[in-house]
């Protein structure tokens, strides 16, 4: 529409009204802490990759350790991708990992110490598939 009125989209939202803002949702704040957070993970230790079996998931999940630091990675069929620290937490043999920042959904990862990784949540847990041998 605005190329008919010889004006650019700019001008035609700002004629109508439309102001604009930093936007300083979680989203963008979680997205600029991803890049700080992925400087200097070269120093990083591989724990090991798995993969969500599930219909429509599809996600490559790796762990990695940095001293007494751990993260998740995740990349999705659709290429979306995460970068989050974790909280890790002693559960009897094995090790629960959480989001650090936030854990919206209840959901959290349990690494088994023969090297299985459970996805859970209030439900209960799904195996997801090895990658690679290696474990923590």
């Amino acid at each position: 529409m605005s190329s008919m009125l010889k004006i650019s989209p700019w001008q035609w939202l700002t004629s109508i009204g439309a102001t604009w803002q930093l936007d300083d949702s979680v989203a963008v704040n979680k997205r600029a802490a991803l890049t700080k957070q992925g400087q200097g993970m070269e120093e990083r230790e591989l724990v090991g990759q798995w993969f969500d079996p599930r219909p429509d998931a599809g996600d490559k999940i790796t762990i990695y350790r940095r001293g007494d630091e751990w993260f998740v990675e995740t990349w999705s069929d659709d290429g979306c991708h995460s970068l989050d620290k974790m909280k890790a937490t002693p559960e009897n043999f094995d090790i629960r990992l959480e989001e650090f920042e936030a854990n919206f959904f209840g959901e959290y990862f349990l690494m088994t110490d023969y090297g299985d990784l459970k996805l859970c949540d209030a439900q209960g847990c799904v195996i997801l598939v090895p990658m690679n041998s290696k474990s923590a």
